[in-house]
């Protein structure tokens, strides 16, 4: 069986824990409401999920303080790595250090790390046990940022020439096996991804799982694309530098993930999860987003900016 972890690594439980009303506290807030509207759906498709956090205790607490009490399985996770403070998507390169953690096979011989801001609308399998299953997005990335600057960020980590490819953190999953060639290619990758920080278009884990995933795909390694198979899709209800398909597309995977709609997500948090319901509520929720994307897409204009692609619905 396919179990599924999400990361909840939280940077000073201790001060947390001191204001319980600051605007860090809130935010995690928002991320562990996140992650019970995540388990619920994962519970309704009889899939296990389970949060991995440094501060798993804190967490819990937290979690009943918000009135969730076992709405999610938490489970401590050692987090040693040295992650420079103030970059962007700090917290998601401990992501990281849990592929580590599957490595070890203590988590399951299946597993799957996902982001918390994802709802699972149905059970499944990876396709190849074989292989790491991953998401590919790089339809997403290239227009918004670029295929040659995208090829110059990895060409620093010797990913070979030509490799138009981009993989989303939001999902990866596969053996004990193949977690641990992916964490020693990782390794391998860090110091250079550390001393060319703010160099490169993208900060963050999925930069270096990329560079990893394409070394190893090189010499052999088997992936298969969880977007294609159905499994995964990224979905954005905000403004987008690049169009992306319309939602109508992408609404029937097999976890949504929608990263523009956390307080939407967070909103839903301790209530059941109906998959037959969800999608047409979630579809209502979006057209509200998109007009509000017009409104922004006119304000900018009137202010001499561009405006950006809207999300379509159909």
């Amino acid at each position: 069986m396919l179990r599924l972890y999400g990361l909840m690594h939280v940077a000073d439980p201790a001060v947390l824990a001191t204001d319980p009303a600051s605007p860090g506290a809130l935010k995690v807030d928002v991320y562990l409401r996140n992650a019970a509207t995540l388990a619920a759906s994962a519970k309704v498709a009889d899939m296990p999920f389970a949060l991995v956090s440094n501060a798993a205790e804190w967490v819990a607490a937290r979690l009943s303080g918000l009135g969730l009490k076992d709405a999610a399985t938490v489970l401590p996770g050692d987090f040693a790595r040295d992650v420079p403070g103030g970059i962007p998507f700090q917290a998601a390169h401990y992501k990281l250090d849990l592929m580590s953690m599957f490595a070890s096979g203590e988590l399951g011989d299946q597993v799957a790390l996902v982001d918390l801001d994802m709802v699972v609308q149905r059970k499944f399998e990876l396709p190849d046990p074989d292989a790491l299953t991953v998401y590919d997005i790089w339809h997403h990335v290239a227009p918004a940022y670029g295929e040659d600057r995208i090829g110059v960020d990895l060409d620093l980590f010797e990913v070979p020439a030509g490799s138009r490819h981009w993989f989303g953190g939001e999902f990866i999953a596969g053996s004990p096996a193949r977690f641990a060639e992916l964490s020693a290619e990782i390794e391998k990758i860090w110091p250079g991804y550390v001393a060319a920080l703010g160099t490169t278009h993208h900060t963050g884990d999925e930069m270096v799982v990329t560079s990893a995933l394409l070394r190893l795909a090189a010499r052999g390694l088997p992936l298969r694309d969880a977007g294609e198979l159905g499994l995964v899709q990224r979905w954005w209800s905000a403004r987008t530098l690049s169009p992306i398909p319309p939602l109508s597309q992408s609404i029937d995977a097999a976890m949504l993930h929608l990263p523009a709609d956390k307080d939407y997500l967070a909103s839903r948090a301790g209530q059941a999860f109906d998959p037959r319901t969800f999608p047409a509520q979630y579809r209502d929720h979006a057209r509200g987003r998109r007009r509000l994307g017009m409104v922004k897409n006119v304000v900018d204009v009137l202010r001499g900016r561009g405006s950006q692609h809207l999300p379509q619905l159909a």
